[in-house]
């Protein structure tokens, strides 16, 4: 069972295609009742996350049940082809980490302005430009996310898949980052990616800027190569940097039974921060990121 905090929005997750099953055992859902059409509703299910009573639109504590085997086991917010899953991604990763765009509206699969961290993305230059500026968001340190945060979640991407392509489960050949050209930081909040080709401005958004792919990442904390070693600011001009980073949080993320413990996962800018992981069952406790 997992024990979500008080004050953390939620909204989205009903949505993912693959989220009704691991929504399904929540303990607010008590019986089904059959409508007219047919359908099984089930009260609390889909689509009335936070409860009704929640008059603040966030959620309160929520007990949540893992099926055998949909345990997560994966932290690290770059999920490599074997681990990405619901479990690990949608209802584990996210509630850490955000994507940049939110992109499930209650029950209306588009983007989510008050749940995303980024404001809209602007593309230019034929659909090959994207520029993306970052809200006023914090990291729970209390360090600004920055446009350099998000350049260095798509480093690490890079230095994964140059390894091997199974160390990023988005990777398609010729595809991102394959295409990514060049990028600039016109401001601390903003990011400028350059691609080779058009993209599809509403695909683009989605499925990489929304989907998790993209997801800033604490490099104030998480650029070093080892525990002890020092943070280091050459990730972007050495790939050889870039991987031993990757190499070490990866290192990092298999070792599941650290997952409450460790340091690095603690720094967070969702809505909650993970303070108890059973290595042997899979649960866990989520406490509000405030």
């Amino acid at each position: 069972m997992t024990t979500f905090g008080r004050n953390g929005y939620i909204g989205g997750l009903a949505l993912a295609a693959a989220g009704v099953t691991a929504l399904s055992a929540c303990s607010g859902s008590t019986s089904s009742t059959p409508t007219t059409s047919g359908a099984t509703k089930v009260p609390g299910g889909i689509g009335s996350i936070p409860a009704p009573g929640t008059s603040s639109g966030k959620a309160a504590t929520i007990t949540w049940a893992q099926m055998t085997g949909s345990e997560p086991n994966w932290i690290f917010p770059i999920p490599t082809s074997a681990s990405n899953s619901v479990s690990n991604v949608f209802t584990f990763e996210w509630m850490l980490w955000r994507p940049v765009y939110w992109t499930i509206n209650g029950v209306t699969a588009e983007v989510y302005p008050p749940m995303s961290i980024g404001n809209t993305p602007v593309y230019s230059n034929g659909d090959k430009t994207v520029s993306v500026t970052l809200k006023n968001w914090k990291w729970s340190d209390g360090s600004p996310v920055t446009a350099n945060d998000l350049l260095f979640d798509i480093d690490l991407i890079k230095a994964g898949v140059r390894e091997a392509p199974s160390n990023w489960s988005g990777y398609v050949p010729g595809h991102f980052p394959d295409n990514l050209v060049s990028t600039s930081e016109p401001s601390p909040s903003t990011l400028v990616m350059n691609f080779s080709s058009s993209v599809n401005p509403g695909w683009f958004t989605n499925n990489y800027l929304g989907q998790g792919p993209l997801i800033p990442l604490p490099a104030q904390t998480w650029a070093k190569t080892s525990a002890t070693g020092p943070i280091v600011t050459n990730w972007n001009t050495d790939p050889a940097v870039a991987t031993k980073i990757f190499n070490f949080l990866t290192a990092q993320a298999k070792d599941v039974s650290t997952y409450a413990t460790n340091p690095l996962w603690q720094t967070v800018d969702g809505p909650y921060k993970l303070s108890a992981y059973n290595a042997t069952t899979g649960a866990y406790t989520l406490v509000p990121n405030t």
